[in-house]
């Protein structure tokens, strides 16, 4: 590697001139350029050297001081421009870097806007899905409106289910239904046996449950009103109260158990209709 501030000094020392190739008295020199006078018959140069072989003289003009401290200046100025260029190259890279994050950051973004989006999309699916539905509801509501003026017992007599609302049965039309909002009922019908069966509309699946009966067995209505009796009856015996006066404390002492006379009791439950055995004397 050349040893660029020695080459200066030298150059610098060498006094900076230009040197050119000239032919003196028949020798060739390398003299100072502009330094060749003749005057008068007297001839006056400044001799740098004497080179009989011109390739070398040639060479040796051409690396004059002044042409050495030229190309150094320049070499310094590339220099200068190669380190600016090398800054530039730099802030490049570091801006290039810089975007390369931020489009790395920007697909990220994307991608997650695109999955929103996305799951959006499905929402929106869903929320038309739900609208068709809640519409056909309206729809069947509304027929099932047109149909509620019409006359229906306000209990099914079969099973006393209170009514709930018309459904419209894919065979029958709208019929009144009885239950509540999970299952409702059809009014059951009976067959020769005596078998009571209905239909269910689950509004949790909703529709009808094709092939499933539910109901109650009566083998005669002579026992169903036997058994409508005996309920009635049971009602009205638990509705009696019987009230027995003039309780007292056995001697006055309040320490005791409070007691009633037993004549008293028995007289009231003959009152009430109810049979009164004494317990442990099998008196009636």
């Amino acid at each position: 590697m050349t040893d660029k501030q020695a080459l200066r000094k030298a150059a610098e020392k060498a006094g900076k001139d230009k040197w050119q190739a000239r032919k003196i008295n028949g020798d060739f020199f390398v003299i100072r350029h502009g330094s060749y006078e003749k005057q008068s018959g007297i001839t006056s140069y400044q001799p740098v050297a004497e080179i009989d072989d011109k390739a070398v003289r040639d060479f040796v003009v051409m690396a004059n001081p002044a042409a050495v401290l030229a190309l150094l200046d320049e070499n310094i100025q590339l220099r200068r421009e190669k380190d600016a260029t090398e800054a530039v190259l730099s802030a490049m890279r570091d801006d290039m870097r810089q975007a390369r994050e931020q489009l790395k950051a920007a697909v990220h973004t994307a991608a997650v806007d695109h999955e929103a989006a996305c799951s959006l999309a499905e929402e929106n699916e869903e929320l038309k899905r739900r609208l068709e539905t809640a519409g056909k509801q309206i729809v069947e509501l509304s027929g099932a409106a047109n149909v509620n003026n019409q006359w229906k017992p306000d209990v099914c007599p079969v099973t006393g289910r209170q009514f709930f609302m018309w459904i419209e049965h894919p065979a029958l039309g709208y019929v009144p239904t009885y239950g509540g909002p999970f299952d409702s009922y059809t009014i059951p019908s009976r067959n020769g046996d005596g078998e009571f069966s209905c239909e269910r509309y689950d509004h949790d699946f909703g529709g009808w449950r094709e092939g499933e009966c539910t109901g109650l067995y009566l083998t005669d209505d002579d026992e169903k009103c036997r058994v409508d009796e005996l309920e009635q009856r049971l009602a009205e015996l638990e509705s009696r109260t019987v009230i027995v006066t003039d309780p007292f404390y056995p001697d006055g002492d309040t320490g005791y158990p409070l007691a009633v006379n037993v004549s008293a009791v028995r007289a009231a439950c003959a009152r009430a209709g109810i049979r009164c055995v004494i317990e442990g004397t099998g008196d009636e």
